[in-house]
């Protein structure tokens, strides 16, 4: 188990809980997550994360938020490359990629909860920042007639479904981390290749 961020003494103690949160999450599972145990940590009562979420549940969703949030912010940082599709694309894959290791166990929570029947409208509307980022990359590149698709989200999905599938592969150390980054390169050059047939 990993030692608490720190005491909390005064300001936002709800991105206090979220970060606590994240931090036992990665380090324990999920089943060690509670918002009793969180207070603890934190050395504030047990009643006052209440003040913030009704639930564990509730702490969940906000985490899961916060989570595509920071996904999407990271791949919006991405420099575009001055219009070059494979840099800017390759560079959107190395940032999920990125993300995805460091954040392991919340981007596992992440996409169950965004599928989840009684998901939270603030889930559903943050999930869809990063998969909005990299469709508009692509929706520019057909623009500017590089690529050639009809269905625009299909690619999409299947562009972030291989580079999650390659985040798990160096995850479990099937591969080294360095060995992923070129995987997320080349992938991207083979589906752009692939696209550029009409």
């Amino acid at each position: 188990m990993t030692k608490p961020s720190g005491r909390y003494h005064h300001g936002d103690l709800r991105s206090a809980l979220l970060v606590r949160a994240a931090e036992t999450l990665q380090a324990d599972g999920i089943a060690k997550l509670s918002l009793r145990g969180i207070a603890r940590d934190l050395g504030v009562s047990h009643t006052a994360p209440s003040k913030h979420f009704r639930d564990k549940e509730d702490l969940l969703d906000a985490l899961v938020a916060d989570g595509f949030r920071s996904l999407t912010n990271a791949m919006s940082a991405v420099d575009p490359s001055d219009g070059d599709t494979h840099k800017h694309l390759r560079n959107l894959g190395i940032a999920y990629f990125e993300f995805a290791l460091e954040n392991e166990a919340l981007l596992t929570l992440m996409f169950s909860r965004k599928h989840a029947p009684n998901r939270s409208p603030e889930v559903i509307e943050a999930a869809g920042g990063a998969f909005a980022v990299a469709l508009d990359v692509l929706s520019a590149a057909r623009e500017r007639g590089e690529i050639f698709t009809d269905d625009l989200r299909h690619t999409t999905y299947q562009s972030i479904a291989t580079l999650q599938g390659i985040a798990t592969i160096v995850s479990t150390g099937l591969l080294p981390q360095a060995e992923g980054r070129k995987l997320v390169t080349s992938s991207t050059r083979n589906l752009l290749r692939a696209l550029r047939s009409p």
